[in-house]
């Protein structure tokens, strides 16, 4: 992505002128052990059987505010069209592992100061027990902090070990997070993505990382720098770019950004997550506090498949409310693995 921030660059005068959780979990814990339930000890962790599904749910009323306060009653969950008995359901207290996935482009070059507070402060944001790794991805990728619940651990590589690069190679950071690094990990597993999602020399495409995504039962949230690149870029796609022969160029960035903002958005909801273009550093800190709100606020639902081979198929999920005037948010579906 570093050509195309040089040519918004040089547009820009600089120079001369002339982009539910849900999955079956590992079999961590023996299937003996009972779901946690509605109305039962909040503070108890969630215990998954072998063959049982989690999606992670967030619920909004119709001005987009999280909803608290529904019972397992309240939600029905179809598993490829066929209604599904659940288990449990309860508040999201099962803490979550979190992939903080950075761009480190020239596309972010400038912002690495804010995005480097942003994500510091997301990190406050999180519960005791929850985890954190930190990969940025530029020519590589490269993990710079392996999961820890140390916060301290966590903003020194956020601090001193995240740099800037020239090349974008995000379906490989996306490949190697859901393949490799959360499989290091049980239970609640999110990636929050930071780039303007126009990726240049990947050895992985799109359809490899999707389908490692696919597999490792996470949530993907993603913070899009698309929108905010775009913006800088329009005032030399005008008659003023016409005249001074910079509008077809700063077009063709413009429709680059575009159809990769789009990617980010489908991926985003294809994994139950959410897709937030900050255009400042005000709104940066605002989209990673959001995030860090959603988490703690989704509603965690168990169940047994009526259909229970475990033939690598994809098996799509959807998920509605009784109550009317409520939407939930979950992931498309899931492995069965």
């Amino acid at each position: 992505m570093w050509r195309i921030v040089a040519l918004a660059i040089a547009l820009a005068g600089l120079v001369a002128p002339g982009v539910a959780q849900s999955g079956r979990r590992p079999e961590s814990r023996p299937q003996s052990q009972p779901p946690l339930r509605a109305g039962e000890d909040p503070d108890a962790d969630i215990r998954l059987g072998t063959q049982e599904v989690l999606l992670e749910v967030t619920v909004r009323d119709g001005s987009g505010r999280p909803v608290t306060g529904l019972s397992q009653e309240d939600f029905i969950v179809a598993e490829d069209r066929v209604r599904q008995t659940l288990e449990s359901c309860t508040v999201a207290t099962l803490p979550v592992n979190v992939v903080l996935l950075l761009d480190a482009s020239g596309s972010v070059f400038s912002e690495l100061a804010s995005i480097r507070r942003a994500a510091g402060r997301f990190v406050d944001e999180l519960g005791p027990e929850d985890r954190v790794s930190v990969v940025q991805f530029a020519d590589k990728v490269e993990l710079l902090q392996d999961w820890t619940d140390d916060r301290e651990a966590v903003k020194h590589a956020l601090n001193w070990r995240y740099r800037g690069g020239d090349a974008t190679v995000m379906w490989d950071a996306l490949f190697l997070a859901a393949d490799d690094q959360l499989s290091k990990v049980d239970g609640r597993r999110a990636i929050i993505l930071l780039s303007d999602g126009v990726d240049t020399t990947s050895k992985v495409n799109e359809a490899y990382a999707r389908a490692a995504l696919d597999r490792s039962g996470t949530s993907l949230y993603v913070v899009s720098k698309a929108q905010a690149v775009i913006e800088k870029v329009k005032p030399y796609a005008g008659k003023a770019g016409w005249i001074g022969g910079t509008a077809q160029r700063a077009r063709a960035i413009i429709n680059q950004l575009t159809e990769a903002d789009n990617r980010l958005r489908a991926l985003a909801d294809r994994y139950g997550g959410r897709t937030y273009a900050p255009l400042d550093e005000r709104d940066l800190e605002s989209a990673y506090g959001a995030v860090a709100a959603e988490l703690k606020q989704q509603y965690l639902i168990t169940y047994v498949p009526a259909k229970e081979d475990r033939d690598g198929s994809w098996r799509s999920v959807e998920i509605f409310l009784r109550r009317p005037g409520l939407v939930a948010r979950t992931r498309k579906g899931y492995v069965a693995q």
